[in-house]
């Protein structure tokens, strides 16, 4: 009967080279085995690359328990001059030998405890039925006259085992019921830590994902001489994510941002000890340009208002919006010292890569964590903005050179002085800089006195109408000292020849196309400490009498 250990090892679930040398044929298989020693991962798979040294002559390699995540089709081979790959096969794994792709250190562990649980529930159940034995037999056996315990020859205490002999006395009758009851004790205390040990071991194992699927992968090569080979191929559900922190230190102007990288490995296949590369590139991206087509256009005969009406009647309803699926989240350190985690930025012409200093292991459970790849402490400037007709709240925001790189949009925390103010979804690669916002400033705030809008008649015969609207914002400063304030507004933008549109500001903007935007009106405006600065505008839309304009108050 094979030990645990060797039962683990037949388990293991390693990329095996099979068979032995044939002295009377010259086709031989490898005999070394390989394991995982790279993998970059993508914002949508993964790479893998495997290494294996193979003796000369070597002409098949076979590679056992491969999940359905590897895309075979992906499989590259290379390695020493003279290495030649053949033919590639992938055949699916019996259901019934799945047992054979299991982990081989848990389950080794696992057949260690529940061994140590029969034995522990074989002696109690041999002591319970040792202490029956010993009621039955106390209660029907006839006792002898007392004997005083000092004039008693002494004798030796019985064993739990052996239970008491016939014609004992008192005293050894309680001495075999407290072995037994002591030996009982002791055995509920080695099950229940029994229990704390199992409890953890099915928490250090998370439960894995991925893993169903098994096939074996061979594929033919010529090695002359000795050689080491690479093996590398492509997996899906292992992927990563940007994340960022910033904090910005008013009193330096400083503003540190921390880019973290939440990985999930869910490929199937464990990584223990590997090499690990965080690309922002994407393999599943479109590759190929679009190509414009003819660009034909006609008359078409407007439809009858009746037509149109039923047209809408008999409408499909929109398709429903596909479903948010959240991400699964596994990361776990190498045995290696680890801390602190380091990396190695590259930046390329076509992406930005990070390389893990440490050799990290990945278990397939689907579990996310969060890496810190890189800080980078930027010169920034900290303004106040504001856009009263949408909100009359002032608020903070840091503004900063964005450094050279790939910058893909993710999730954000925002901190100010060590206190956390902000989260949402940040997009670092658009506009000129970064901008972080800050939350609100709660000492400014901005009063809005709005006249009511009218509308009056124009024109000769009255054959056109105005409306005319204004607004006066206030904005207070409750600081002690002066601030500088970004106010936004925006005025209506006529889309029909036929509106015509007047502006009054005052005082006059610096800009009527803040950031490009039609219409969005800036002001930087100095607001005394404890004072307050004012801003009017005012707008007039001329239209033809009788017409709706759409977006007006």
């Amino acid at each position: 009967m094979p030990v645990p250990g060797q039962r683990a090892s037949a388990r293991a679930c390693t990329l095996v080279l099979a068979a032995a040398l044939a002295a009377t044929t010259p086709a031989l298989h490898a005999q070394e085995s390989t394991r995982i020693v790279a993998a970059t991962i993508f914002p949508d798979s993964a790479s893998v690359e495997r290494a294996l040294d193979v003796p000369g002559g070597t002409r098949h390699v076979t590679i056992a328990c491969v999940p359905a995540s590897v895309d075979v089709s992906t499989l590259q081979v290379d390695g020493d001059a003279g290495v030649r790959v053949g033919d590639v096969q992938a055949t699916p794994l019996p259901e019934s030998r799945g047992a054979e792709c299991a982990p081989a250190g848990a389950e080794a562990r696992r057949d260690e405890l529940a061994q140590r649980r029969d034995t522990l529930e074989s002696q109690r159940d041999a002591n319970e039925l040792a202490l029956s034995w010993l009621r039955q037999w106390s209660a029907k056996a006839e006792m002898p006259e007392p004997v005083a315990d000092d004039a008693a020859p002494r004798r030796p205490a019985p064993s739990a085992a052996a239970g008491p002999r016939p014609g004992a006395t008192a005293t050894e009758l309680r001495r075999a019921a407290l072995d037994l009851l002591s030996e009982q004790a002791r055995i509920k205390r080695d099950l229940d830590a029994l229990g704390r040990d199992e409890a953890r071991l099915a928490e250090a194992g998370p439960p894995q994902r991925g893993k169903e699927g098994w096939r074996t992968l061979r594929f033919d090569v010529w090695t002359p001489a000795a050689a080491s080979l690479r093996v590398h191929y492509d997996v899906a559900n292992a992927w990563w994510r940007p994340t960022y922190r910033a904090a910005l230190d008013t009193a330096t102007g400083t503003l540190r941002v921390d880019r973290q990288a939440e990985v999930v490995q869910a490929s199937g296949e464990d990584w223990t000890g590997v090499r690990l590369r965080l690309a922002t590139g994407r393999v599943h991206r479109a590759a190929r340009a679009p190509e414009p087509q003819p660009w034909w256009i006609g008359l078409l005969e407007m439809p009858r208002p009746a037509e149109v009406d039923a047209r809408r009647a008999y409408a499909a309803a929109p398709a429903p919006a596909p479903a948010l699926v959240a991400a699964p989240a596994g990361l776990a350190k190498a045995d290696a010292a680890p801390p602190p985690w380091a990396s190695s930025q590259t930046v390329s012409e076509f992406e930005t890569s990070f390389d893990l200093a440490q050799p990290v292991s990945l278990a397939s459970d689907g579990q996310a964590h969060t890496l810190q790849l890189a800080t980078q402490a930027l010169p920034a400037t900290l303004l106040r903005r504001t856009a009263p007709r949408l909100d009359r709240a002032v608020y903070l925001v840091a503004t900063a050179a964005r450094p050279a790189g790939a910058w893909p949009a993710g999730p954000l925390q925002a901190f100010r002085d060590g206190r956390l103010v902000s989260r949402g979804d940040w997009q670092p690669a658009q506009g000129d800089g970064f901008e972080i916002a800050l939350g609100q400033d709660e000492r400014m705030r901005v009063d809005v006195e709005a006249p009511a809008t009218f509308t009056s008649a124009k024109g000769l015969f009255d054959s056109r109408e105005e409306k005319a609207s204004s607004a006066v914002y206030a904005i207070v400063n409750g600081h002690g000292a002066p601030v500088t304030v970004q106010v936004l507004d925006a005025a209506p933008q006529p889309t029909d020849e036929a509106i015509q549109v007047r502006h009054t500001y005052d005082p006059a903007p610096e800009t009527t196309a803040w950031q490009s935007r039609a219409g969005v009106a800036e002001w930087t405006l100095l607001v005394p400490p404890q004072g307050t600065r004012k801003v009017s505008v005012g707008h007039v839309v001329d239209y033809p009498k009788g017409r709706v304009v759409t977006n007006l108050p």
